[in-house]
């Protein structure tokens, strides 16, 4: 293992020309006082077993040595690493070479980033800072100190991913402190509102709330000191030209690392058109209710003054067959017959027609109707005594406009 340059050992006593020697000799250390040398072998130790991670290369880049935080971040025993190139450790050559060069012109090195590869694989971030030790000028090895930022790498790339999500969000998404002062907003937040994030950061919260729901801020905040979360809670906010919108809000406490709150994230999504759209829809179907119920009191009215109409009809052919049958011969009778038929179908079928209406117009539900009765009323009416009964099951409620065909029942089933 290469060893740490020595400490210039102490000066012994010295002979000058004109004068005679300053002691009698070397004197020994004064009781508790600490030789060169056992502080080199303290400062051996110390820099072998510093908690930061450092090595040593020469001018081609061997690793002459390392302590054992290096070793222990990228996993490798001595053998495996001592003796090697820098370059074999380094996950990008460009940056390890570029590093070198820059020692090699003589330039000290601070907070140089790079990624150094383990022995499983894995990548560590690492901040180099680095200069080289030389004697009479010449390149004799590098003093490399290497801290590990993996983890702040990672954070910072997880801070970026999220800021990307929320710069990109459409929703209004805004971070005040527990005072109500807008500390962040967004892109979706300036396209809803109107701010730049200029204009609003340092504002109150308050410069957003309609002039009725003023009286809401010190209540929300109240609620997220006590560390609530409002969800989806719908109100009014006001633009920066003082145009009003119906938007949801999604409020939560924001902790610091100790759990402690320290602010708030709002985010705010614009359901004015929603509301629009749905009060829209509100009245269409009111229009169409309105629709429903003319066109079933025409029905209704319609199937009922029809009935005079086809009774006349009836009854004026039953007369015409009976006074003039014998002079209009068999076919005449025959068409006198479907006429009759015709007008008491369509009589049937107004009667239907109302019947219908009335079950699908009433406001109160009719009480449920026994298939099993019907089934067995049919039976008795329509079947003969030894026929074969066909059952049928139905299951689950039963609509007011199928109830009004159980007294037709007969006319589904064939003997």
């Amino acid at each position: 293992m290469a060893r740490l340059p020595k400490l210039p050992s102490r000066s012994s006593a010295k002979r000058t020309p004109d004068k005679k020697l300053n002691g009698p000799g070397p004197m020994p250390p004064p009781a508790g006082m600490v030789t060169p040398e056992e502080r080199y072998r303290e400062l051996q130790d110390f820099i072998e077993n510093a908690a930061v991670a450092m090595h040593w290369v020469s001018e081609d880049g061997t690793i002459l040595w390392a302590n054992k935080a290096e070793l222990e971040l990228l996993g490798y025993s001595r053998e495996e690493y001592f003796g090697h190139n820098i370059m074999e450790f380094h996950a990008d050559r460009p940056v390890i070479l570029d590093l070198l060069n820059r020692l090699k012109r003589g330039e000290e090195v601070h907070g140089y980033e790079a990624r150094l590869r383990c022995r499983d694989g894995s990548i560590q971030y690492v901040s180099i800072n680095s200069s080289v030790y030389r004697e009479d000028g010449r390149f004799i090895h590098t003093r490399c100190v290497s801290l590990n930022i993996t983890e702040e790498k990672k954070a910072a790339e997880v801070h970026h991913r999220l800021s990307a999500i929320v710069e990109s969000s459409d929703d209004a998404i805004i971070s005040k402190d527990l005072n109500g002062i807008i500390q962040t907003w967004n892109a979706g937040a300036q396209r809803i509102f109107g701010y730049t994030t200029e204009e609003i950061v340092g504002k109150h919260i308050s410069t957003l709330a309609a002039p009725d729901r003023v009286d809401e801020i010190p209540n929300i905040l109240e609620r997220l000191v006590r560390g609530e979360r409002i969800d989806h809670y719908e109100t009014k906010r006001k633009t920066k030209d003082g145009k009003i919108l119906t938007v949801s809000l999604t409020v939560s406490p924001i902790r610091d690392e100790s759990g402690r709150i320290i602010g708030a994230s709002k985010v705010a999504r614009d359901i004015t058109e929603r509301g629009l759209q749905e009060q829209a829809l509100r009245d269409a179907n009111a229009a169409l209710t309105r629709s429903n119920a003319d066109l079933h009191q025409f029905a209704y009215s319609a199937s009922h003054d029809l009935q005079e109409p086809l009774r006349m009809v009836v009854a004026y052919s039953e007369l015409l067959q009976k006074e003039f049958g014998t002079q209009l011969g068999p076919s005449g009778a025959e068409y006198i017959g479907y006429t009759v038929q015709g007008a008491l179908r369509m009589e049937q079928l107004l009667r239907d027609l109302r019947t219908y209406t009335l079950a699908s117009t009433s406001a109160r539900m009719r009480p449920p109707i026994s298939m099993q009765a019907s089934a067995w009323t049919t039976r008795s009416r329509a079947l003969r005594p030894r026929s074969k009964i066909a059952r049928l099951v139905l299951r689950g409620p039963i609509s007011p406009a199928f109830a009004c065909m159980s007294s037709n029942w007969s006319r589904f089933f064939k003997t």
